[in-house]
């Protein structure tokens, strides 16, 4: 899988600012995105006919699919394709960045900056596990339905 950094006229649809995009991996969509330049978020996309698309269940997605800090969002996008059901997880959980209390010198509260520890890297390669997850999903419940 490779990356592609601000993506051009052919991937028009993969114009955020911050993101990067991941390419289709077995018919899914994945995207990084980096999140008012404090953490990334993961997603992978499934269009309709996917069993996860729309998935309304008792059983939490967390419960199906094993990603950091759990499953976090599903559901459309803004911005993009409508057509397409986006599960995701993000990088800003405790214990995933590092932050600091910025004061002037009053004494007097000026900012809160946090650094995420979660690496891009970290971020694709888990976006990939969860695309993968989220594939053998589908041709385990094709399987089972046949």
């Amino acid at each position: 899988m490779t990356v592609k950094e601000k993506p051009t006229t052919v991937e028009s649809r993969w114009r955020h600012p911050c993101g990067c995009v991941l390419e289709v991996m077995g018919g899914l969509e994945c995207i990084v995105l980096k999140i008012s330049g404090r953490h990334y978020t993961g997603y992978v996309g499934v269009r309709e006919g996917h069993p996860l698309y729309k998935y309304n269940s008792d059983r939490r997605l967390d419960e199906l699919l094993n990603v950091h800090g759990g499953v976090t969002y599903d559901g459309v996008m803004h911005g993009e394709d409508q057509d397409i059901w986006w599960i995701g997880f993000d990088c800003g959980h405790s214990g995933d960045g590092e932050g600091n209390v910025i004061i002037d010198k009053l004494g007097k509260y000026v900012e809160y900056k946090w650094i995420s520890k979660r690496p891009l890297s970290y971020v694709i390669a888990e976006t990939t596990s969860l695309a993968k997850q989220i594939h053998d999903y589908a041709i385990e419940k094709w399987t089972y339905l046949k």
